[in-house]
């Protein structure tokens, strides 16, 4: 009987050690998964802010050629007297 028990025990440690190690496998993937989609989101941000700035001087080169178009207009328009 109190080798039954000593077995039951043994088994039963194996079974927690086996899944501490399982959880801390998990953990260390979840926590590797997390460092990765972190990464990812910062060099999203990043894309993003040189798109915008690429957007901001698009619009600052979008004013300057209508301003000189309207200058064009304005110096080839006949003279009205």
């Amino acid at each position: 009987m109190c080798a039954n028990v000593v077995s039951i025990k043994i088994g039963w440690m194996v079974s927690k050690s086996a899944l501490c190690f399982l959880n801390y496998n998990s953990l260390k993937n979840l926590l590797d998964s997390q460092q990765h989609v972190t990464k990812e989101v910062e060099e999203t941000r990043l894309k993003i802010n040189i798109l915008n700035q690429h957007v901001e001087d698009l619009k600052h080169q979008l004013k300057v050629f209508e301003s000189v178009l309207e200058t064009k207009a304005a110096l080839s328009a006949p003279l009205s007297y």
